[in-house]
């Protein structure tokens, strides 16, 4: 099963972070369109945590210089041999 979530890298503001309904997850990303992800959030709150701090958003340094995948693009493995 793909993660329910993504943080928009690259984008700015605070609200960068959502998170899939149950009834949109796919096992597959490329099963999952764009726009079942609902309007970027903050980050959520640590899980069991009783004092409401919200997780830390990942680095946006040191990524990858190729295009992010996006629900549509093709796996190696879905290309021709």
């Amino acid at each position: 099963m793909q993660s329910p979530c993504r943080y928009e890298v690259g984008s700015k503001g605070e609200k960068r972070y959502s998170i899939l309904a149950n009834k949109d997850r796919k096992k597959e990303l490329k099963d999952i369109p764009d726009s079942a992800f609902p309007a970027p959030a903050a980050m959520p709150t640590i899980p069991d945590a009783t004092d409401g701090v919200a997780m830390e958003p990942p680095p946006d340094t040191n990524l990858p210089k190729e295009k992010p995948a996006t629900a549509g693009d093709k796996t190696k493995e879905d290309l021709p041999k």
